[in-house]
């Protein structure tokens, strides 16, 4: 599925000097999106208050550049989503999934292709997590996880960034039905819309990296592009 918010210029509206009047044109603005090319690539959010409760949903674009056992795409203090997940007997699957951190790794019986925009969306009820890609339900674990908030990709020991582009990251209080996954997912959003609690599209390319939403959770970027 081509991810449309990078295949399509936005119009942007500009002031111009035609014959010494200034008038209103449309041009085109290219989207951006973070890029992780080396393991030590990452972006940290500055502050950590959130409080989105058991019940969330985050969503995003993932362009996986190439297959990696580096993975994490977004880390937390206790969980982290995983673009490609460690398996049980020591190996990765590259397959997407999450981690409970001291309660091992969960994956989804999927692989995003290579060189493919691919939307994926992660549904925490309280009770177990649901990965839909490109709007569809792909599979359910029986095994809630907090919200990760610590940042883009992961810096420790080890280095974990995938080997990918990210982009359109939106944090939701609450479980967002397929319905709306799909209804939203190939265009932005309000960032006054309810419950939206995190948003990052990327377009800054800054070194600080801004959160739309209300909460303010900027983060500072570290190698990503």
């Amino acid at each position: 599925m081509k991810k449309k918010l990078h295949k399509l210029l936005q119009p942007v509206w500009m002031l111009c000097l035609m014959g010494g009047l200034f008038v209103s044109v449309k041009t085109n603005a290219q989207n951006y999106a973070l890029k992780m090319d080396n393991t030590s690539d990452a972006v940290m959010f500055d502050n950590v208050a959130l409080s989105p409760g058991s019940s969330w949903t985050a969503e995003m674009w993932v362009k996986r550049t190439a297959q990696s056992s580096f993975s994490t795409l977004i880390d937390g203090a206790t969980s982290k989503f995983t673009l490609e997940t460690w398996a049980a007997n020591n190996a990765w699957t590259y397959k997407v999934g999450f981690s409970k951190k001291g309660s091992g790794d969960q994956a989804f019986n999927y692989i995003v292709p290579l060189n493919v925009w691919t939307h994926l969306a992660y549904v925490c009820n309280g009770t177990s997590v649901s990965l839909y890609v490109n709007g569809v339900l792909t599979g359910t674990v029986s095994q809630a996880i907090d919200l990760p908030l610590k940042g883009f990709g992961l810096l420790g020991n080890p280095n974990e960034a995938p080997m990918a582009l990210l982009d359109e990251v939106r944090y939701w209080k609450g479980v967002r039905t397929a319905a709306e996954i799909v209804a939203n997912m190939n265009k932005s959003v309000d960032i006054s819309s309810p419950n939206l609690i995190g948003y990052w599209y990327f377009d800054d390319r800054a070194t600080k990296i801004t959160d739309l939403s209300a909460s303010g959770l900027n983060g500072t970027n570290s190698g990503c592009t």
